[in-house]
This record gives structure tokens, sequence and C-alpha cells, in this order.
């Protein structure tokens, strides 16, 4: 399908699932992780075995300014973002609060901007797997 697409956690449990499932598609997937460079390392390796794209990307998610960054860099390879899936623990507030503040509640609207102008994606889907 050759989307762009972000897995939050994606280092192991369900999130490397998921990643890899979109490397069956033929996706372009930025694997990303916050401590184990070999777990994310061998998800992108899974991702790419299904037929997709990866790169590893580190960003603690429970920081706006890391996953800002990490948007970016997907944008910058890839020329656009076409889905996020946020499946790491903190991964809610910081893909809910705007400039450091954060969402009240579970509101789930994005407020990462891209260069495109949009300021949210085609597709988000926020998996509570740790709270």
């Amino acid at each position: 399908m050759n989307r762009v697409v972000i897995v939050t956690g994606a280092s192991g449990g369900l999130g490397r699932v998921i990643a890899a499932r979109f490397g069956a598609d033929r996706d372009r997937v930025v694997v990303n992780y916050k401590r184990s460079l070999d777990s994310a390392e061998e998800a992108a390796k899974q991702v790419k075995e299904a037929g997709g794209e990866a790169i590893t990307y580190q960003a603690d998610v429970r920081h706006y300014g890391e996953v800002k960054a990490m948007v970016d860099e997907a944008v910058k390879r890839w020329e656009r973002l076409d889905v996020m899936v946020a499946c790491a623990g903190g991964a809610l507030k910081s893909l809910t609060e705007e400039k450091d503040k954060p969402a009240p509640g579970n509101y789930c609207k994005c407020h990462i901007e891209i260069p495109s102008g949009r300021s949210d994606f085609s597709e988000v889907l926020v998996l509570r797997c740790k709270c």
C-alpha cells in the first residue's frame, strides 16, 4: 500500500506485531522505541522481512517535542505521514497535548503539525496498551 506509518512502542509487544503487519502491506514504518535499540532494530528487520521499509527512531512519547521531531523525520524522509499508531505507555498524553500543556481527559485529537499544513493524520489509532 505504501503508506507512511509511525508505530510508537514498536520495539516490543503489540506495537511490534502491528509494525510487522504494516510491513506485510508494503508500508514504510517508523519503529519508535524509548530504551532498547536492539529490540527496535529487530522489529525493523521484521517489517523489512515482511515486505515493507523501516527505520528506527528513539523518542519518549511522553514529551511533545520528541514526538514532533519523530513526525518531522518521517515527513522529511518520505514526504508525508499517513497513519500513526500510538501503542506506547504515555502515548495519549504526548499525542493530545498542545505545546507541553496536558490535554483534559481522554481527548484524542492529535495536535502535531506536519509541514503539509495538516494538523491531523488521515488515521490515528490509539491503543491504551500501558496506562
